[in-house]
Formats: C-alpha cells, structure tokens, sequence
C-alpha cells in the first residue's frame, strides 16, 4: 500500500502544528483528514498550507 491510500487523521486543523503536520503529509501524499471547530476556517487552513507550497488539496478533507 502506498502513502496516498493511507489516510491520518489530525484533530486541530487550524493550529500553528497542526499546519505544519498537514503540510508534510501533504507532500509525501498521504490523504488527510482534518477536525475544524468551524468548516468557516477552512479557508484558514487552506491559506496557511498555501504559504508552505501547498497547492493540490484533492487528499484534505475537512469535517
């Protein structure tokens, strides 16, 4: 199995680690889903991956 067929799970989507964390996992193309108080803040989190060269959010996942 591959890393894009595992998906992590990653409470905290809108915080400074949490970012981080996303991003890598991002890169090494695993699926990632992610908790948000409010799906109002996604657009946050999406800027915020944005900034450290993220571009393609087909494997992010907000719930």
């Amino acid at each position: 199995m591959n890393n894009k067929q595992k998906l992590v799970v990653v409470t905290g989507g809108t915080g400074f680690i949490a970012s981080h964390i996303i991003s890598q996992l991002l890169q090494q193309n695993y699926r990632v889903r992610t908790t948000v108080r409010s799906l109002a803040k996604t657009e946050l989190v999406k800027t915020m991956l944005t900034n450290s060269g993220i571009s393609d959010f087909a494997n992010l996942e907000f719930v």
